[in-house]
C-alpha cells in the first residue's frame, strides 16, 4: 500500500512541478466514485471515507481519503460522479504490529474539496 501513496505523490508532483516536496499541502482532481457514512470511533473522534478516481494520461487509479471531525461537513452536496478538486494533507501513523515491526496507518486527511 506504501507503493500507492508514492505512486500519487509521484503524480502531483507532475502536475504541480513548482510544488515543494517539504509542504504537507497537496491538491489533486479526480471523480468522486465512493462516499462513506461517518464513522465515530471515539466521542470526539469521528471519521468518512471518500475515494476518487485519479486520471494520469491513459490510466486511472483510486484513492481513499478521509474528512475527519470538523471537516466532515465539506461533503455536503457532492454525490458520487462529481468531479472535484481536494486539498489534502498527508497524515500517516506509525504502529508497532505483534512481533515487534514497525508499519504505518495511511491517511489523506482532506482539507478541502470543490467541485470542477
Amino acid at each position: 500500500m506504501q507503493t500507492d501513496v508514492i505512486g500519487i505523490i509521484e503524480f502531483i508532483n507532475l502536475k504541480n512541478p513548482s510544488m515543494a516536496q517539504n509542504e504537507n499541502n497537496f491538491d489533486i482532481d479526480g471523480e468522486i466514485v465512493h462516499i462513506g457514512m461517518p464513522e465515530p470511533k471515539t466521542p470526539t473522534f469521528t471519521c468518512q471515507t471518500i475515494v476518487l478516481k485519479l486520471f494520469a494520461g491513459a490510466y486511472s487509479t483510486e484513492g481513499k481519503f478521509t474528512l475527519v471531525n470538523k471537516n466532515l461537513s465539506l461533503i455536503s452536496g457532492f454525490a458520487e460522479g462529481n468531479r472535484v478538486q481536494v486539498n489534502f494533507q498527508i497524515n500517516d501513523k506509525k504502529y508497532i504490529k505483534k512481533g515487534g515491526t514497525a508499519d504505518w496507518f495511511q491517511n489523506k486527511e482532506i482539507l478541502n474539496i470543490s467541485k470542477l
